[in-house]
């Protein structure tokens, strides 16, 4: 073969392959904006009724500690893909339906108090770790005693408790009090607190956190008493569908370990659990999720 068809036979594979990026260029220019895979924008979801951690103030404006962190999320998502599109604002979730909006694709991933569990991780991955916290019980004043030994009341007066649905201290209350008290299933913490507040239950169960805010916001926190342990231990992360939308969660991890390596996940937390200081748990938990770029 002579030098100078050698030379035309690498020109025809270089127009080739020119041909074909040129052409996948016209394609991923023709196409406009990359969006989901059902070619939807990128949906966050967001509970209403979480208080710290994800709430709707009284103008109708969803606030917390994980709406924060979610916000910064969706600005590392826009740096690193700015062709994509992210849906303003939150679709408002419960803690019923969060789970199957998540998987049916309704939503991309719930900002709020969602905890990681080994059953869960069949369904879903994570983003690093939030927020870290567990299970606690408030009662009315009027109950002297709120664990185990409540539930030595008069056979014919079964203790109600109260608890949020499709939640991990639902089954953490069905387990560790099992048929000795009668189990309230509610919608909402709002719906779990009010059944308290009017006498309808005895106890109410939920995410500690959770439990002080909804006291705190009461108006007469003195009526009510906290318990002063977790009853377990809830890990909070970002979720999503098993095997989808890996660059959101790339932009969720990014975005999670800036906050930590800054400390202005120290502000976050301030302006949002107010007069509080991390615990040591969450503190080290900011550190070992503190990663280098």
């Amino acid at each position: 073969m002579t030098r100078r068809s050698t030379i035309q036979r690498h020109r025809r594979g270089f127009d080739r392959v020119s041909g074909v990026v040129l052409g996948l260029v016209l394609v991923s220019a023709l196409a406009g904006p990359v969006l989901a895979e059902d070619g939807r924008p990128i949906r966050f979801g967001a509970r209403t009724d979480a208080p710290p951690m994800s709430y709707e103030d009284p103008e109708g404006v969803l606030r917390g500690y994980s709406i924060d962190i979610c916000d910064e999320v969706k600005k590392v998502f826009a740096e690193l893909f700015p062709e994509r599109r992210i849906e303003d604002g939150y679709v408002k979730v419960t803690a019923g339906d969060r789970q199957q909006k998540i998987i049916s694709g309704e939503v991309d991933t719930v900002c709020g108090a969602f905890s990681v569990t080994e059953s869960r991780l069949k369904d879903f991955d994570f983003s690093f770790l939030t927020f870290t916290g567990g299970a606690g019980v408030v009662a009315l004043r009027k109950v002297e005693t709120l664990l185990p030994r409540a539930t030595k009341a008069p056979a014919e007066e079964t203790m109600k408790v109260a608890v949020v649905n499709e939640t991990t201290t639902k089954e953490l209350v069905e387990t560790l009090l099992g048929t000795s008290v009668s189990i309230q299933p509610k919608t909402t913490h709002q719906d779990a607190f009010r059944a308290l507040v009017q006498r309808e239950v005895d106890l109410y169960f939920g995410d500690r956190e959770i439990l002080q805010a909804m006291v705190a916001r009461s108006g007469n926190a003195d009526e009510f008493v906290v318990g002063g342990k977790f009853l377990t231990y809830e890990p909070y992360a970002l979720p999503f569908a098993k095997g989808r939308n890996v660059e959101l969660r790339h932009a969720a991890n990014k975005a999670i370990g800036r906050l930590y390596r800054s400390k202005q996940i120290l502000s976050i937390f301030k302006r949002h659990f107010e007069g509080k200081e991390p615990n040591e748990a969450l503190l080290g938990l900011y550190r070992l999720y503190a990663i280098p770029e």
